[in-house]
């Protein structure tokens, strides 16, 4: 099983400590959530005020109370030591993005899926074309080999799948029926 994920949460006046130090801190209050952090697994930085995720990297300690009780006048004991594991650009528009992914922001531990989707996220972001709020009907986002525009992972996979094959498809076409329906392939028959 892959390591799991973890969401830690900055703000303008705490970012450059937290990248400086390569330490993500919380309130004691959190101890709990961070304590369930492991060496190994992966890690993302929010700036809620920026709406920001600054990503990938790996903790390189457990969760624990204090690794340096100095950090941001102590007023975040809740400490996790991390280091890059890559480098990107931060992404913006965070909220959004991870709502519209199943993800809530204010989550701090995130499952293996979850991280990973995220992961996806740094290493294609030329994929992402537009995002909405969760709730609302989310709008292609995934761009598949032969341009059309998906919302998800799957579908794209499915959709590279019939391309590669030779199969004639269309993305949700109208189909010329009264009703109003939508279908996520026209195949073409042999």
């Amino acid at each position: 099983m892959g390591a799991k994920g973890f969401l830690a949460v900055c703000s303008y006046a705490t970012e450059k400590e937290c990248l400086e130090k390569m330490l993500f801190g919380s309130l004691a209050k959190w101890t709990t959530e961070v304590a369930k952090v492991e060496r190994g697994d992966i890690g993302f930085l929010r700036n809620y005020e920026a709406n920001t995720i600054f990503g990938i990297f790996r903790a390189e300690s457990d969760g624990l109370l204090n690794i340096d009780k100095d950090a941001w006048g102590g007023r975040f004991p809740a400490q996790v030591k991390v280091a890059w594991e890559k480098q990107y650009n931060p992404l913006q528009n965070a909220d959004a993005t991870l709502w519209s992914l199943g993800i809530n922001p204010a989550n701090y531990i995130l499952t293996t899926v979850e991280a990973m989707t995220i992961v996806s996220l740094f290493e294609r972001p030329e994929q992402v074309v537009s995002v909405t709020r969760y709730g609302q009907k989310e709008q292609p986002r995934f761009k598949t080999e032969d341009g059309h525009l998906v919302r998800s992972k799957s579908e794209m996979l499915i959709d590279n799948w019939f391309y590669n094959s030779g199969i004639v498809h269309a993305y949700e076409s109208r189909v010329p029926i009264h009703e109003d329906m939508e279908c996520a392939s026209i195949l073409e028959s042999s």
